[in-house]
């Protein structure tokens, strides 16, 4: 953007009455008010599309995961015999937990959460669950 010497803004000028401006800085208002609007809609669309990424992302890990995931526990002395996938707990009516994966041998059960990240603080939030 150039910028205007004294000469070229008095030329400019010329003409321009306090309505003309006026009128000029309203017009340039609703236009950004326009943009505003469709730059909250943008950031509402995209959020939505991470939120829904982010999901995908966490099913294929299951996925991986569920493919080995009975072998792997029966390496470590654990037979599985049926496995369920997002099971849901229930405590007075609501639902308190689910667990990606529940395994069940007639004796045994097992829940697991599979995580793409794991934090402490996901650790510490299954372990109260687990015990109310």
């Amino acid at each position: 953007m150039d910028i205007m010497t004294p000469e070229q803004a008095a030329e400019a000028a010329k003409g321009l009455t306090f309505e003309k401006v006026w009128l000029a800085l309203m017009e340039t208002r609703v236009r950004m008010e326009q943009s505003h609007e469709k730059l909250e809609k943008t950031v509402a669309e995209l959020s939505k599309n991470i939120g829904g990424l982010n999901n995908t992302l966490g099913e294929l890990t299951e996925s991986m995961f569920s493919q080995a995931l009975c072998e792997k526990f029966e390496n470590l002395g654990f037979t599985f015999t049926m496995t369920n996938r997002r099971k849901e707990f229930h405590k007075d009516g609501m639902i308190f937990a689910e667990a990606d994966f529940f395994l069940e041998n007639g004796e045994y059960v097992m829940a697991v959460e599979v995580k793409t990240k794991l934090t402490n603080e996901k650790i510490d939030e299954h372990t109260v669950k687990a015990y109310t």
